[in-house]
């Protein structure tokens, strides 16, 4: 790699950058540690576990007694401490859901909805009410930031 006559930093960096990768690669698992420590960025949130999800319940219920009655809207409960996070999961036209939540205690809140294509992110209100239209089936979870630093992440689960 030739120089320019007065490189800039961004030159420099690059010419550094290309000697060292040059001599000495970066293993691979460099690269998943740092995507492992990127994941840990949110430890200090609250992890709100899986408390009730009326689809195994329903399957439960089935096996045990072979009862079959109207489909109803699945129900998630996610607990931490005095904090919950009640969750209706509706089926839509096609592969399509909506979710419709629920904070207790109720209050405002950033709602964000974490799948692997992305995420969205939804208004509760002073109820403590969010929801989320058209979403995708395949695994989810929930993160909520309350002012002025509460922070709560959900177990994973599958819609």
């Amino acid at each position: 790699m030739t120089m320019p006559d007065n490189p800039s930093d961004n030159d420099l960096l690059e010419a550094l950058d290309a000697a060292i990768e040059a001599v000495q690669p970066m293993p691979p698992s460099v690269v998943a540690w740092g995507r492992g420590a990127w994941d840990t960025r949110a430890l200090d949130a609250e992890f709100a576990e899986l408390v009730g999800d009326s689809l195994v319940d329903e399957e439960l219920a089935e096996s045990a007694y072979a009862i079959r009655g109207v489909a109803q809207p699945r129900m998630l409960s996610f607990a931490a401490g005095e904090v919950a996070i009640e969750l209706e999961v509706e089926q839509g036209s096609g592969a399509a859901q909506s979710l419709v939540g629920q904070l207790i205690p109720p209050g405002s809140a950033t709602v964000t909805l974490e799948q692997p294509a992305g995420t969205r992110e939804a208004h509760a209100d002073g109820a403590g009410c969010f929801a989320f239209d058209d979403v995708a089936a395949g695994p989810a979870r929930l993160r909520i930031r309350r002012p002025p630093d509460e922070q709560l992440t959900s177990a994973w689960f599958r819609l």
